[in-house]
């Protein structure tokens, strides 16, 4: 096989392995060109998307770090920083579910502790394809599987998150997962490689040759034979990555580290070019040192190996024996295995004999960057016959969505998660957001991470602005201040070009929206090519949201915890509940997915954010839910899931779409008796309405005149999907 054909068979385009015979006025060796080959993936470079994402605000009043570096970092209070980041691991977890899952957190884990931060909270946003597939109740097993073991074997909790189904995803599953973590400000470290005559060092697990590849993997279209693909998928060891963890924080506590990252895609090649790249200088490396699981791992191996738990760092010449005790004290390899150069080149060797001599900016930072064209397809602007269900009961329509998989009880999932490890989570699982406790710090942190694909199909522009405002209203329903964002964009086949018209409104919308609610994007992630047999996912932008929480301040429960709660609605009602956009009544009860995206009013959504910090701050608040997809009537499920209540639909308000409407701008919340009054004078001083529902209590979720339904029988409507699974 030529090198030019061997290059194409690696994922480069002709024209691209030309540029690099023209780069290197030579032709490639075959390690050089699997590097470039994975550097230049879009997994790694980003060539289709890195054109619209430098336009995205980057810059914020709470911003330590942003794009660029393992994570973001932001300063919670003056004393601590927040590290943050979302990942996908998509094409791996269709693959092998259980690995691809697993290593997904573990890859995500380590940007964290990367940067210096000890992690304290995961969250994941899965999509599968329709419940009734055969390959999803594998797929989702494996991938929950893998994911409850890394965490609960690292014992960080997994703390929030979402399932979803949509036949879309019958051949590209989904997996996000977010990390977070905590660290002293003084204490962020990042991979700018510097300092002529430093070592560079190697920690964690030997290299074997799993996961070669991978990075090209996750950058292709899935066909037929997508299944012969298993050895690109790593396999992860959750016990070596906590010792992992635990060396290198102790190293970086002690100040022992000038720089450091994690091996994730394309391992060793990508560490050294992109630590290089940041500190304009150059790597000599030594494979010969690398410690290896097999004697016969060639050089193309070795650097291409994406075999997890694995770090490089730059030290000092004079740190490296109290280094290599620290790494001997935590039973993890570590092994000087070359220097920082100033020439911009990473030169390799391998049995004295020299396989790499690469300039640094051609392969990383000056890697391709395509302006692909764009065919803009016009949103839907159908919205849903209103009389298609004048002979459908709500009862029958509650009952239909209760057993929908996308509406069903979670606690199935999350219960196999150790969600309450380090005696930190304040609100988990099956809230909106969640919140953290920060050991030392009267500030507390509120997380959350969102999608809304069906909108996004719609309408991929107003689609972001909806996750978006969801996050920031997610957050405001626990009393944390959205600050600082980061994003996991998911899409199908950039060449299209209407795929890439929805990559770009979306980053664009993204960019909007995030300036509106003062959030800068501090870093994410960009999956391309979920497409399989020429059939696309729904453009599937999850961001995830961090908040900040005052201090003093009592965080409301996402559930009613008492009988007597009176029940109130608050938002936008300026659309009057008049019409019915895409939603998931719709799509359950009459397999309707082709309607315009519900209206949204940023201004109304600001609103109602200030309106809940301010009224948490007065605690004038002791539970909410914000409505999203499922309406109100998801929100009441499962706000009301403990104590059932007694509600009423207010007079003039048609009561189906007031119910299952997806009106954005709006929350159900709960107050005492006591505080009731306070309450509804302070909404009388909003720019919002509102309406009183009713009351908690009892054994039923009731709807006056409309629906009674007993909450055992709520559970088990809702717990369906799981018997079927």
């Amino acid at each position: 096989m030529s090198l030019k054909t061997e290059a194409l068979s690696q994922g480069l385009q002709e024209n691209e392995y030309e540029r690099i015979v023209e780069l290197l006025g030579r032709e490639p060796n075959r390690v050089e060109l699997g590097i470039f080959a994975v550097m230049w993936s879009e997994h790694c470079s980003y060539k289709s998307t890195r054109i619209h994402l430098q336009n995205l605000p980057t810059k914020g009043s709470y911003v330590l770090q942003g794009p660029g570096e393992n994570a973001g970092v932001i300063d919670l209070d003056g004393r601590y920083a927040v590290c943050f980041k979302v990942e996908s691991h998509n094409h791996p977890s269709f693959i092998e579910p259980f690995q691809g899952a697993a290593t997904g957190v573990g890859g995500i884990l380590r940007d964290i502790f990367t940067m210096g931060a000890r992690p304290i909270a995961v969250l994941d946003s899965l999509h599968f394809g329709d419940a009734t597939h055969p390959r999803v109740p594998h797929l989702l097993k494996g991938v929950v599987s893998g994911i409850s073991h890394y965490g609960n074997c690292m014992g960080i909790p997994t703390v929030n998150g979402e399932i979803k189904f949509d036949s879309c995803y019958n051949g590209n599953n989904l997996v996000n997962v977010m990390a977070v973590g905590v660290c002293r400000i003084d204490e962020i470290y990042t991979a700018k490689a510097e300092g002529i005559g430093n070592i560079v060092l190697y920690l964690g697990s030997k290299t074997g040759k799993d996961g070669i590849h991978g990075a090209t993997m996750a950058s292709e279209e899935f066909d037929d034979e997508s299944a012969d693909q298993r050895p690109t998928v790593q396999v992860g060891d959750p016990f070596m990555e906590k010792l992992v963890m635990e060396a290198t924080l102790e190293m970086i506590q002690k100040k022992l580290i000038v720089a450091i990252q994690d091996m994730g895609a394309a391992g060793i090649a990508c560490s050294t070019f992109e630590m290089s790249s940041k500190g304009e200088c150059g790597m000599k490396i030594n494979l010969d040192h690398v410690p290896l699981r097999e004697e016969n791992t060639s050089a193309y191996e070795i650097f291409l190996s994406e075999s997890q738990e694995r770090m490089l760092a730059v030290v000092h010449p004079e740190q490296l024996e109290e280094v290599l005790g620290v790494a001997k004290k935590w039973g993890v390899d570590c092994a000087a295995i070359g220097e920082i150069i100033a020439q911009e080149k990473v030169i390799a060797y391998h049995h004295g004999e020299k396989v790499v001599d690469l300039p640094v900016a051609p392969v990383s930072s000056n890697a391709p960057m395509y302006d692909r064209p764009l065919e803009r397809r016009e949103p839907s602007s159908q919205t849903f016959d209103l009389s298609s269900w004048e002979n459908d009961s709500i009862e029958k329509i509650a009952i239909t969505l209760l057993q929908s998989p996308s509406f069903a009880e979670k606690s199935e999932i999350y219960q196999q998660y150790d969600y309450s490890v380090g005696t930190d989570t304040l609100q988990g699982p099956g809230a909106d957001a969640s919140v953290m406790r920060i050991k030392g710090s009267e500030k507390r942190l509120g997380i959350t991470l969102h999608s809304l694909a069906s909108y996004c199909k719609s309408d991929p522009y107003k689609g972001m602005q909806h996750v978006v405002a969801l996050c920031v209203r997610s957050l405001a329903s626990v009393g944390a201040k959205a600050v600082a964002t980061t994003n996991c964009l998911n899409f199908g086949n950039p060449e299209q070009a209407w795929i890439m018209s929805q990559i770009q409104q979306s980053i664009q919308s993204l960019g909007d929206a995030c300036i509106e609610f003062e959030c800068p994007i501090t870093g994410g992630n960009v999956s391309l090519y979920n497409q399989t047999d020429q059939i696309n996912i729904h453009p599937t932008p999850c961001i995830g949201m961090v908040g900040i929480v005052e201090a003093g301040t009592i965080v409301p429960s996402a559930f009613i915890e008492d009988e007597e709660d009176e029940i109130f609605w608050v938002g936008d009602a300026s659309h009057k509940f008049s019409q019915m956009y895409q939603s998931l009544v719709v799509r359950e009860m009459y397999q309707i997915d082709d309607l315009a995206c519900p209206p949204l009013s940023i201004d109304k959504e600001k609103d109602l954010q200030t309106f809940l910090l301010n009224a948490t701050e007065k605690h004038l608040i002791r539970s909410t839910r914000p409505i999203a997809q499922g309406g109100l009537f998801k929100a009441l499920v499962s706000l009301c899931s403990t104590f059932g209540c007694e509600v009423s639909i207010p007079d003039g308000v048609p009561s189906k779409p007031f119910l299952f409407g997806e009106y954005s701008s709006g929350v159900l919340l709960s107050t005492s008796k006591a505080m009731s009054e306070s309450l509804t004078t302070f909404m009388d001083q909003s720019n919002l309405d509102y309406f009183y529902l009713g009351k908690s209590g009892g054994k039923k979720l009731s709807i006056l005149g409309e629906l009674s339904i007993d909450l055992t029988k709520l559970d088990q409507y809702r717990n369906n999907l799981w018997e079927t699974l």
